[in-house]
């Protein structure tokens, strides 16, 4: 399955954003680290800081050093993410 992602500024913070299953993000580092990748929302868990389990669904960089990004695309397995990386991608914007 090819995903399509217009370019767009994600610089604003969605750390108080509401996400729900099914709601396809950018999750990137800002200036911390080059990694880039389009992830799907699983499970928003229980947690104050803000966090999902999300599944890899296209890697547009990963600079891990492990190659995570890229092996969790590949295998289909999730991990958890922040809400502090990841920005909502608006449904228009992802093409399956």
């Amino acid at each position: 399955m090819g995903l399509t992602v217009k370019a767009v500024d994600y610089r604003e913070s969605n750390s108080s954003a509401s996400f729900e299953p099914g709601d396809f993000c950018l999750y990137a580092f800002g200036k911390e680290n080059k990694s880039k990748a389009v992830v799907e929302v699983v499970k928003v868990l229980d947690d104050p800081r803000g966090v999902a389990q999300v599944k890899f669904h296209r890697v547009l960089a990963d600079d891990t050093g492990n190659g995570l990004f890229n092996y969790l695309r590949r295998t289909g397995d999730t991990m958890n993410a922040s809400f502090e990386y990841l920005k909502k991608l608006p449904r228009k914007q992802v093409k399956k």
